[in-house]
């Protein structure tokens, strides 16, 4: 990251962007620890975060195909979080699609 951010800003604050900006891309950070606190506090995601409990057999999973929670009885996830792989699109569709099956598959076991 602190590699990215200071290739980013010597390419954001070359000439040929000087039309177009108004100062530096980023504050003058002198040192790696610096740069890095500074990372630290201002870093986001633009995306919508998914896959960190994936759902599938075996290992790696944490969430079978019916979404209750591998070893913990009563608990279901029903959200992106249990998307095997990112989309390549908006997440906003199958979050839909997966919380609509969730609360049948969850009513069902009740």
């Amino acid at each position: 990251m602190i590699a990215h951010h200071r290739r980013n800003a010597e390419i954001l604050n070359a000439p040929a962007f000087d039309a177009i900006c108004d100062g530096p891309a980023s504050p003058e950070i002198n040192t790696d620890a610096a740069l890095e606190d500074f990372i630290r506090r201002t870093a986001s995601t633009v995306w919508h975060p998914t896959s960190t409990c994936r759902m599938g057999p075996g290992d790696g999973a944490v969430v079978g195909p019916d979404l209750a929670v591998h070893g913990i009885k009563g608990l279901s996830i029903c959200d992106a979080s249990v998307m095997p792989t990112m989309t390549s699109g908006n997440t906003n569709a199958p979050v839909i699609m997966i919380a609509e099956k969730g609360s049948e598959l969850i009513l069902a076991r009740h």
